[in-house]
């Protein structure tokens, strides 16, 4: 808080003292942002449980990344969604850190179509670099039913041409997000276009003639990335409802969602399923930064070489201690903002020295 705006009245100091308790810092002022200052959804999920507790407030974690500052939270009353979703915190274009000289990193949502894990990267990559999430169409649109990946990379151009007219582009994408963030990387070269950072976070190919490195237990090409698939029956609601109820109990951050939204989440991850199941990359022209969830007995590097075809660059492999599941833990996040801290300065200290 040293700089910035103290609180002004006792709800704000208790607010700002519960920011403080959760994210574990000495202090912390009025418009410090919560994700800057270390935290991410599932602190967020404690932190609107305290709010309620302490000071009676109702906020959602939703509201913590439309307004992640003590001033903001305690000045929210609604949701404030555009007419496109782009105000809201299940917009297209969500951002999580708007401040900062350099190109921003866009980065591509998960199965799931929500882009919120990617908010525990801001207090890794600095105050100086932009940091938007991408997020499903369909969350706030439940009819829209994108017919390939390249009319969803399309469409998360255009979003992001908003944020930065031309290039070069920073790009990163987690599971079937690394697929549409690739998608994106190939589309900008046809338009001539250049991405100077293209990161994909343990990324796995299930289309045609694809390579898979999993054992054949795990080669679950038609299901939802993220382990969200509704099990056929007759009875789809039930499923659906069995689902959600699931949901509910696995996973504290979408348990704040309504039912319909959770059934946004659900057919949007069947969709992406059914989307990269059918998906052929075709060749960017660029390095790829890779991260690979450890995986017993999978040889070092064996993941990222099966894009090596996919690119004109170098595969730059790092393995992550975790799961692929849990590649946006605190943890897992840590290790990988690090790496990507270093290599957005090296691209900064390379333009540095390009234009002296």
């Amino acid at each position: 808080a040293a700089g910035g705006r103290r609180p002004r009245n006792a709800r704000e100091e208790v607010l700002c003292a519960l920011f403080a308790e959760i994210l574990d810092v000495p202090e912390v002022g009025i418009d410090d942002n919560f994700f800057a200052l270390g935290g991410h959804s599932l602190l967020g999920v404690r932190l609107v449980h305290r709010m309620r507790g302490v000071l009676g407030v109702e906020r959602t974690v939703r509201d913590l990344f439309r307004l992640p500052t003590p001033a903001g939270l305690l000045g929210s009353s609604g949701e404030g969604t555009g007419e496109d979703g782009t105000a809201s915190a299940l917009g297209v274009l969500l951002p999580l850190g708007t401040r900062g000289t350099r190109r921003p990193l866009f980065c591509v949502h998960p199965g799931t179509g929500v882009g919120w894990a990617y908010a525990g990267l801001v207090r890794h990559l600095g105050d100086d670099q932009p940091l938007y999430a991408l997020q499903a169409r369909a969350l706030h649109d439940p009819g829209h039913r994108p017919r390939s990946v390249e009319e969803m990379a399309d469409d998360y151009l255009e979003r992001i041409r908003r944020i930065q007219p031309w290039g070069p582009y920073r790009l990163l994408g987690w599971s079937y997000g690394g697929i549409v963030a690739h998608t994106m990387a190939v589309r900008l070269r046809e338009a001539g276009e250049h991405v100077e950072l293209l990161a994909l976070m343990d990324v796995h190919q299930t289309g045609p003639g694809s390579v898979s490195v999993l054992p054949p237990e795990e080669r679950t090409a038609g299901a939802p990335p993220e382990g969200l698939a509704v099990a056929p029956s007759e009875d789809l609601a039930e499923d659906l409802a069995g689902a959600i109820a699931r949901i509910r109990r696995e996973d504290p951050v979408l348990a704040g969602f309504s039912d319909a939204e959770l059934r946004a989440v659900l057919r949007a991850s069947e969709t992406h399923a059914g989307l990269m199941a059918r998906h052929v990359p075709g060749v960017a022209d660029t390095d790829v930064l890779f991260f690979t969830a450890r995986r017993p007995g999978e040889p070092e590097g064996a993941l990222a070489a099966t894009w090596i075809p996919f690119v004109q660059g170098i595969v730059d492999n790092h393995t992550v201690e975790c799961g692929h599941l849990e590649m946006a833990g605190p943890e897992p996040l840590a290790h990988i903002g690090r790496i990507l801290s270093e290599k957005l300065s090296a691209l900064q200290k390379k333009e540095m020295r390009s234009q002296s």
